[in-house]
């Protein structure tokens, strides 16, 4: 603490550290010390408000249970991708009927989307693979597709008055143990989705962040 790093400096007799030199009197010391002194306080209370997230990675959620129909959402872009076959079939292989629904992120309609989406039916949870898409919007470089398609499905999922969960899955969007950081488009989806389970905890699933070969997914999806 402030008062501990105080004592020590002045058992060393290191004046310089809080500005002084070695000629000062008490009375012109003073204020320079209040002054050090405040300054560790407001040091010590930014410090407070720092954090760390740490990924570990979760054993034993590779299989799971899950009942009903759940509606996946793809980026038409992304359809042959490796990790939508593995998310698909382990959705499937965990017991749930797989509702697909193909969006075209570029340009993607919100009213048009929640119409689609109403068609689907009741359905007992949502996963979104729109995150795959890191293209750019078309004159906005810096934002990728999967980010706006995202956003734009929070927004008709509500629309549409789906109140099953939402689930966001990236890949590439976390680093966990060996796997790396190799994807910041699908790290922003991340901030997205923070910020939608805040706004609507009542539809809200969760993020889960797989490696190319899917593995996880369905039994995240089913509590394991």
């Amino acid at each position: 603490g402030g008062t501990d790093a105080f004592w020590e400096v002045l058992e060393r007799g290191d004046l310089s550290a809080f500005g002084l030199g070695g000629e000062e009197r008490v009375d012109q010391a003073l204020p320079v010390l209040a002054q050090w002194r405040r300054r560790q306080r407001t040091e010590a209370l930014i410090d407070s408000w720092r954090y760390r997230v740490i990924w570990r990675r979760r054993p034993g959620a590779t299989t799971g249970t899950l009942t009903g129909t759940w509606l996946v959402v793809l980026p038409a872009t992304r359809t042959d991708a490796p990790v939508v076959d593995a998310v698909l079939g382990g959705i499937e292989a965990a017991g749930a009927t797989v509702s697909r629904l193909v969006v075209n992120g570029d340009g993607l309609d919100r009213a048009g989307l929640a119409a689609r989406i109403a068609e689907a039916g009741l359905v007992d949870g949502v996963v979104s693979l729109l995150a795959l898409d890191e293209d750019p919007v078309p004159g906005r470089p810096a934002v990728p597709v999967g980010v706006a398609a995202s956003l734009v499905l929070v927004q008709a999922l509500g629309d549409a008055g789906v109140p099953a969960p939402l689930w966001m899955v990236t890949t590439g969007a976390a680093a966990v143990g060996d796997a790396h950081f190799d994807s910041p488009a699908q790290a922003a989806v991340w901030g997205l989705g923070q910020v939608a389970g805040l706004e609507f905890p009542e539809r809200w699933g969760g993020l889960v962040d797989v490696g190319v070969d899917g593995v996880g997914v369905a039994g995240v999806l089913g509590g394991v």
